[in-house]
């Protein structure tokens, strides 16, 4: 995966969260979809080798059920190759669990994404207080047999688990208080069930940088910790935090390797990420410094592709960093088919802007891309064309 003793001699620069509040994002089903109301559909681009296939539908549901139906294809149908493979190859292991999230909720999933891989689940989509038809009709035709709630009563009611278990599905819920509890009992159980060397740190009131990690957390099954923001925060402002990262620097998987020690990696400015918490977590590696989270996710992808957790960078997922319920459910798949997730666009920023405040971005996007646009084979458009327009991997040439 990552060459420890060569990090160690990457300067590593600073990123900084920009704090999207629900208000502030565009929701799939507030935007009128110009395509078919449930549409999977391939094409070629024609000036390289990709093939497009667009999972989107006419709300935040369909485009979920349309991206869970990629979980009941094999991995030579997905077009993986072998090292390449994490999650159980439905050739071998059915699909029998779903991740249910409330769709207009986004906190408490945030950290759903190593969930995925351990379940080898697809995430749908739930109101509140009622399961949604939609889903339910999905789950009947998947034939599901466990359903692992993310979130406590208030966010995903009691009416749904009932409901759930009136059609003889087992489920389980994984919730806490709030988001910052719900995020450390999954950290809790991914490690529990699988020790990993890595954990990652994000701002519990920011989605498009934690999404920017979810495919690597995914993948490799590496407990996503959501702390609060505010630059006098500290790990004990989350009951049980630091404990929790004290058992995994004395139990990850490396320890036994000498010189090897936990990694840390945190996505987030001083105001979203205190210095009392890069303090404490001792250490921490620090990705990226801008306030954008169009920059954002090219730093972060940047910086995994170089540590080699995108593998070869075949797959690519083209999402919205302004429509957090796509992009929620693409994680998943970008997981499975070791795809990095890039926002489409600039994210609403201007370009000019980010460039005069930081550095060229249209260099820097066409550096990074430059890296690996030729090895790109496939792309997915998470969402119809109101949220991801077509054309949007002109993005992988340098492009915008």
């Amino acid at each position: 995966m990552k060459n420890k003793k060569l990090l160690k001699l990457v300067a590593i620069t600073a990123i900084v969260v920009t704090t999207l509040g629900i208000g502030s994002s565009v929701y799939a089903s507030d935007v009128k979809n110009t395509s078919v109301a449930t549409s999977t559909a391939v094409s070629q681009n024609q000036s390289s080798n990709r093939t497009i296939k667009r999972l989107g539908g006419k709300d935040r549901f369909d485009t979920a059920i349309e991206v869970s139906n990629e979980f009941t294809k094999s991995n030579k149908e997905l077009g993986l190759i072998d090292w390449e493979f994490a999650y159980p190859d439905i050739a071998n292991k059915k699909v029998d669990t779903i991740i249910l999230c409330n769709a207009f909720d986004y906190p408490d999933a945030l950290s759903a994404a190593p969930l995925t891989h351990m379940y080898n689940a697809p995430i749908l989509l739930t109101e509140k207080d009622k399961l949604n038809s939609k889903t339910e009709a999905q789950i009947k035709k998947l034939g599901i047999k466990n359903v692992v709630i993310v979130g406590g009563d208030g966010v995903v009611s009691n009416t749904v688990t009932n409901r759930l278990k009136s059609l003889g599905i087992k489920v389980e819920r994984i919730g806490g208080v709030d988001r910052y509890q719900t995020s450390l009992l999954i950290a809790k159980k991914v490690f529990n069930h699988q020790p990993t060397n890595t954990l990652h740190f994000v701002s519990g009131h920011n989605f498009t940088d934690a999404l920017s990690v979810a495919p690597v957390s995914a993948k490799f099954m590496q407990p996503m910790l959501l702390v609060p923001q505010g630059t006098n925060k500290s790990l004990s402002d989350v009951p049980g935090l630091k404990e929790f990262v004290e058992y995994c620097e004395k139990n990850h998987s490396d320890k036994n390797k000498p010189g090897y020690s936990l990694w840390k990696y945190s996505y987030g400015s001083k105001n979203a990420l205190s210095d009392i918490i890069e303090k404490e977590l001792k250490g921490v590696d620090r990705i990226g410094y801008t306030t954008s989270a169009f920059l954002n996710n090219l730093q972060i992808n940047n910086r995994k592709l170089f540590d080699g957790d995108l593998g070869s960078a075949n797959n690519v997922i083209f999402t919205s960093g302004k429509n957090f319920p796509d992009a929620l459910t693409s994680t998943a798949l970008a997981g499975k088919t070791s795809s990095m997730i890039i926002y489409e666009g600039t994210v609403g920023e201007n370009i000019n802007e980010l460039s005069q405040k930081y550095f060229d971005a249209r260099k820097y996007l066409n550096d990074f891309t430059a890296k690996f646009r030729n090895s790109v084979t496939k792309v997915y458009y998470i969402g119809g064309e109101s949220i991801v327009p077509n054309g949007a991997d002109k993005k992988l040439n340098g492009q915008l």
